[in-house]
């Protein structure tokens, strides 16, 4: 067997991958996409600053976006009929936001999407 030195098969985090405008990714979904989807996928990502407390998407609206968490957190809430909200979920850079768009769904049923301070990759929908 060879000693030399193989490339890793598997995402180093260590490694810095940049959108095509030079924002640094950290979301982990989006590092570890194999390396012709991360290209289709990076060219059509715009890199938002998001403020605290901005909602993403209220039940019943028409998606339009999907968000990857870059750094700081999103904050999934349920509203009960009174208008009081309980936090049901937090998404980080290990996930994402628009998982009824992935499913073929262009609304989002119950719970709103809220930012805790963070900075985000939005991917636009397609029709």
């Amino acid at each position: 067997m060879s000693n030399k030195s193989r490339l890793p098969t598997e995402f180093s985090p260590t490694l810095l991958i940049a959108n095509v405008d030079g924002n640094h990714i950290h979301n982990e979904i989006l590092l570890g996409l194999p390396p012709r989807e991360r290209d289709l996928l990076f060219s059509k990502l715009e890199f938002m600053r998001l403020k605290t407390h901005q909602v993403l998407h209220e039940p019943g609206d028409t998606l339009k976006s999907a968000y990857f968490p870059n750094r700081g957190l999103v904050s999934i809430l349920s509203v009960f009929p009174d208008g009081k909200s309980v936090e049901v979920g937090l998404v980080g850079k290990e996930g994402f936001i628009g998982l009824p768009l992935v499913a073929g769904f262009h609304t989002r049923p119950r719970e709103p999407s809220r930012r805790l301070r963070a900075r985000s990759f939005e991917s636009t929908a397609k029709r």
